[in-house]
């Protein structure tokens, strides 16, 4: 059970385009090089969200040096994922330049506004 939904509904409209973008690849209403750009460029930043929140909720659970190593060492980890990520798409899938950038920016500015939003209410005991 999800103990506060904030999160879950910051992620769910995320969740929902993409399984509409598999529905659309399915019926072959979307070409496969946007397809790629938008399925991955909305994936790797919810990917990196949500492995964000996994951690800091495991973190708020333990002491303050924990904390600190689970959220700072996280983000170092998350932001090397998602370069990762990113020139793998880049270098090995048929994806649109600019479709793929563009989803990538905006995806990641809303989930870095949710973590902003979600981290202080949640760590002071909201």
């Amino acid at each position: 059970m999800i103990k506060n939904n904030t999160f879950f509904y910051s992620v769910l409209p995320f969740c929902c385009i993409i399984i509409i973008l598999l529905i659309l690849r399915v019926q072959n209403s979307i070409s496969p090089p946007l397809f790629n750009s938008l399925f991955w460029g909305f994936f790797i930043p919810l990917l990196n969200s949500t492995t964000g929140h996994f951690l800091k909720e495991a973190g708020l659970k333990k002491s303050d040096n924990s904390f600190l190593l689970l959220v700072l060492g996280g983000m170092v980890f998350r932001m090397f994922l998602t370069l990762i990520l990113i020139i793998l798409v880049l270098q090995f899938l048929n994806v649109s330049l600019h479709s793929f950038i563009f989803t990538v920016f905006i995806s990641y500015i809303y989930f870095l506004i949710i973590e902003i939003v979600y981290l202080p209410g949640k760590s002071a005991g909201k």
